[in-house]
């Protein structure tokens, strides 16, 4: 098999794999573009907590930085818009049963499918905001996607809002895992961008901005 053999499999194999993502795009377009309804009110709700933080850091005489509120704000406005979707949004009683077994929720649609490509990207926000709160966050993020996804599982399946599956579980920490990837590229080319400025420059950069 020559070069020209295997270049013409592999864009086969491209363009057929571009047309199975083409199936997901309209679910995908009409889910993600519904979730911007939640956001005006989710940045308030956001803009509340980060007000009560600074008031907080004020009495306790603890630094404000800006670049860490504005952080703290996305990941706030972004946690309130997952409460809404995945809580806040459903009826109650809707659900009962819990799904246990692996895999049930990929089915046999593209809908089924496209839910669960939504559940992976549910969670990258949260792999990519998480870290930078500091080294600790940066340690324990997938293991805190893991807790969170858990914890609003189980309390779908108290409260009866949306389905309790562990496939939800498994794809949330994946989506997270992906953030976490994210971060760590975007983490290490702000690295290499600081070199590059200090080999110049021959300034210094506050580690507190690396």
């Amino acid at each position: 098999m020559n070069l020209k053999d295997l270049l013409f499999i592999a864009m086969s194999r491209v363009e057929k794999f571009s047309g199975e993502v083409a199936k997901y795009i309209p679910y995908l377009k009409k889910d993600i573009g519904g979730v911007f309804k939640y956001v005006p009110a989710s940045f308030l709700m956001g803009l509340i907590f980060l007000i009560v933080l600074i008031i907080l850091k004020l009495i306790f005489r603890k630094k404000v930085r800006v670049d860490k509120c504005i952080v703290f704000l996305i990941f706030m406005t972004y946690i309130c818009v997952a409460a809404q979707i995945g809580y806040f949004s459903r009826e109650p009683g809707s659900r009962s049963d819990p799904v246990l077994a692996l895999g049930s929720s990929w089915g046999r649609t593209i809908r089924a499918h496209a839910m669960v490509v939504e559940n992976v990207i549910f969670f990258i926000p949260f792999g990519i905001l998480y870290p930078m709160f500091g080294k600790f966050a940066e340690y324990t993020c997938i293991p805190a996607a893991l807790l969170a996804s858990t914890s609003l599982e189980l309390m779908q399946k108290i409260s009866g809002r949306g389905f309790c599956q562990i496939d939800d579980v498994i794809t949330n920490t994946f989506g997270a895992i992906i953030g976490y990837v994210v971060y760590l590229l975007i983490k290490l080319f702000c690295t290499i961008c600081k070199k590059i400025y200090i080999s110049v420059s021959g300034n210094k950069v506050s580690e507190d901005y690396t």
